[in-house]
């Protein structure tokens, strides 16, 4: 599991350094028979009107361009950007690296990103490999910690150059020795997973415990797995607890999640340990973790925390279910059908059913079959319904499994054998379904 990732031209966003400022001039300062990587002279030529053209009316986008047309190179670098993405501005690339490439030059860290990604995906051969890596180490020595990891990444995923680990290696080494946090957790993963390095779970650590001091919230985050699952030595729930906290507080989704977890697995929690659990759970939720946003809704819909409310259970489902988390969908779906905290809707149901069945939630198949059975958004459908109980018992649905049997009794979606049926309540009963059980041996003890 290499953990390394490649920057896409459509991601890229202005992410200056702290200390970059230092490093950036008004103009472009390169002389291509000194400078091996002059990158001005290596991108299209600047084309002022097309910008212009791009821009339109765009006050903002306006405001920046004629500082960047005064000398504002980070001016200039905000305006690529927009072009290299396309997210505000029309794309085009030939007018973003014609910004860029001189921005890059200036010293401007994200300019140099921004001209790497261009580089990194241009037909094989037409381009000097060696000039990416030149970007990303220009980068990264200015700060940009992101173009540290980018650089290590060049030399493993093989896409311009063979695979170099060794490289990859004294580049992640070197720039963790420099103070890089993303380096450090990048060398971590490798030493923690044995993915292009032998496994040293000792030396992981380590380099992890570097990584958190930097703060690297995915280096605290995996540090807190470590201490909680005692990779370490003893299991330390409260540190990683202390760990989860801090991967929180640096923005990190995923760690508000284990550090709204983690308070509630303890013998008994309290109403505090809820309350301070919602807390984070919320935080990540804003941040985009949809679990975060499933295990909130539970939270509040099963009553715990001094301020439950159904209510707000329903709007973190709707938040997670958005999000693409597939329990969320699920227990969205329940609300729907049965009227829990919301206006009973069954076309709404039956979306968020659909949605959690199609992203791997047995209940949520097994939902969707219920809306078929009742009719509940469109004409009742007996044999789709089942065939959605039976796809939610293949999934280990205990009352996907009940449904079949039940449906199969009252012939209702086809016909099935009595040795059918009991099949099916047995797989329920295996799977923890109580009634089921009591089908079963009420079905076995009769002549």
């Amino acid at each position: 599991m290499i953990l390394f990732y490649v920057l896409a031209l459509a991601s890229f966003v202005l992410a200056l350094a702290p200390d970059e400022m230092q490093h950036v001039r008004s103009t472009a300062e390169c002389d291509p028979v000194l400078e091996p990587a002059c990158f001005t002279n290596l991108m299209p030529q600047l084309d002022t009107e097309g910008v212009w053209r791009k821009i339109g009316t765009s006050m903002e986008h306006t405001q920046n361009f004629n500082r960047c047309l005064e000398g504002e190179q980070l001016a200039c670098t905000i305006v690529g950007g927009e072009l290299m993405s396309g997210r505000n501005l029309p794309r085009d690339l030939d007018l973003s690296m014609g910004l860029l490439g001189p921005a890059c030059d200036a010293g401007v860290g994200s300019a140099c990103l921004g001209v790497g990604a261009y580089l990194s995906e241009q037909p094989t051969g037409s381009v000097d490999p060696l000039l990416v890596a030149e970007l990303y180490s220009r980068a990264c020595s200015w700060g940009l910690d992101e173009a540290c990891t980018l650089h290590a990444a060049f030399y493993v995923d093989g896409k311009l150059v063979p695979p170099d680990y060794k490289k990859a290696e004294e580049i992640l080494s070197g720039d963790c020795a420099r103070g890089s946090p993303s380096s450090c957790y990048g060398l971590a993963t490798q030493y923690y997973h044995g993915d292009m390095l032998p496994k040293d779970i000792p030396l992981a650590v380590e380099l992890l415990e570097r990584a958190c001091s930097l703060n690297s919230p995915d280096g605290c985050w995996l540090l807190g797995i470590s201490e909680d699952l005692g990779r370490i030595g003893v299991p330390n729930p409260e540190r990683a607890r202390t760990l989860f906290d801090k991967a929180c507080d640096l923005a990190l989704g995923k760690g508000c999640l284990l550090a709204g977890s983690i308070r509630i697995q303890v013998p008994e929690p309290q109403i505090s340990d809820y309350d301070v659990a919602l807390e984070r759970l919320t935080r990540g939720c804003s941040l985009g973790n949809a679990e975060s946003c499933a295990k909130a809704g539970y939270l509040h819909g099963q009553g715990f925390g001094s301020n439950a409310s159904s209510v707000t259970a329903f709007e973190f489902e709707r938040l997670g279910c958005d999000l693409e988390d597939p329990e969320a969908c699920a227990n969205l779906g329940l609300r729907y059908e049965f009227g829990r905290g919301v206006e009973m809707n069954g076309p709404q149901a039956d979306q968020a059913y659909r949605r959690a069945c199609k992203l791997g939630n047995s209940g949520g198949c097994n939902g969707l079959g219920n809306i078929y059975a009742k009719g509940m958004a469109g004409p009742k459908d007996d044999r789709r319904a089942v065939e959605l109980f039976e796809q939610s018992c293949d999934m280990g649905d205990a009352i996907g499994c009940a449904n079949v049997a039940l449906f199969g009794e009252r012939l209702r979606g086809g016909y099935r054998s009595k040795a059918a049926i009991l099949a099916y309540y047995k797989r329920s009963c295996d799977g923890g379904f109580d009634e089921a059980c009591a089908k079963v041996s009420e079905m076995e003890s009769a002549p």
